[in-house]
């Protein structure tokens, strides 16, 4: 009754309830700094609007398409967040007006307030345009990539190096991954009957995953790479062996911690997978 059923294609319902959830996460360290969870039935894009005024003041969000929402946008600039977020470019969806040429596939452009926005937020006080930056770039064997961001300045923000830049948003799904898959061991599934205790135990493997990213950023300090570029699973396994040795140590737990941090360091990725 709280959080919903989702639908199947064979139609009626899944056979279980579902908790949606919109996280924010560090690209290169893969921490959680911020969740928003609700019933399935309800939107990511609403649960993002929750997450909009904790953002910090002048951090950089790298969002996938479903984020490309006027209304949402606003909310952004609003917070003086920066953003970089993949257009639309099918069906209904807001097309950029051309302002003033930058270089080769770099325009400045402007987005106007969609109708259907304006009807469905009466409440807000949305600006009639939005005056924005459009980089268009192409990989190989794939369809162009139109990113909508508000980095004006070519100059300080060139456009080869945004495009370069939105590609560490995939880093986002592995650490969907890592949280679903590795760091649980199996589908989740959690085993509390309220809505309270659910809600509990999702934090709680949030949790569980930041500690074990927060070792990890420090072995990488010491190491002096990124701490994407160790590896979660063998880091888990170190740490999980190490916590009875830790919990049960009296005076040489430093030790022993250092230890742990020197084994994790050493559990370098390849550089190319």
């Amino acid at each position: 009754d709280a959080f919903g059923r989702a639908g199947v294609t064979r139609g009626g319902a899944s056979g279980f309830p579902q908790l949606r959830g919109v996280l924010l996460v560090a690209a290169w360290s893969h921490m959680v700094v911020r969740a928003a969870f609700g019933p399935y039935r309800k939107g990511e894009i609403k649960l993002a609007f929750e997450l909009a005024p904790q953002l910090p003041s002048g951090a950089l969000l790298l969002l996938d398409r479903g984020y490309y929402a006027y209304a949402f946008l606003v909310a952004l600039l609003r917070r003086k967040t920066f953003f970089v977020v993949r257009a639309k470019t099918k069906g209904r969806c807001m097309a950029p007006t051309t302002t003033k040429r930058l270089g080769k596939n770099d325009v400045l452009a402007r987005l106007r307030l969609p109708p259907s926005t304006k009807w469905k937020n009466p409440s807000l006080c949305l600006p009639p345009t939005l005056d924005v930056r459009v980089v268009t770039y192409k990989v190989k064997g794939w369809p162009a990539v139109k990113l909508v961001t508000n980095l004006l300045d070519p100059k300080l923000y060139p456009a080869k190096a945004i495009a370069a830049l939105y590609h560490d948003r995939w880093e986002v799904e592995l650490s969907y991954r890592e949280i679903k898959t590795h760091l649980v061991g199996n589908k989740v599934a959690f085993r509390s009957k309220t809505p309270t205790r659910v809600l509990q135990e999702a934090y709680g493997l949030l949790l569980a995953y930041d500690c074990v990213r927060a070792l990890m950023a420090d072995a990488a300090i010491a190491a002096g790479v990124q701490p994407r570029a160790l590896s979660f699973v063998g880091c888990l396994e170190r740490i999980r062996v190490a916590l009875p040795l830790l919990a049960a140590a009296t005076g040489d737990r430093d030790r022993l911690l250092q230890a742990l941090l020197d084994d994790l360091a050493r559990c370098l990725l390849p550089k190319r997978r």
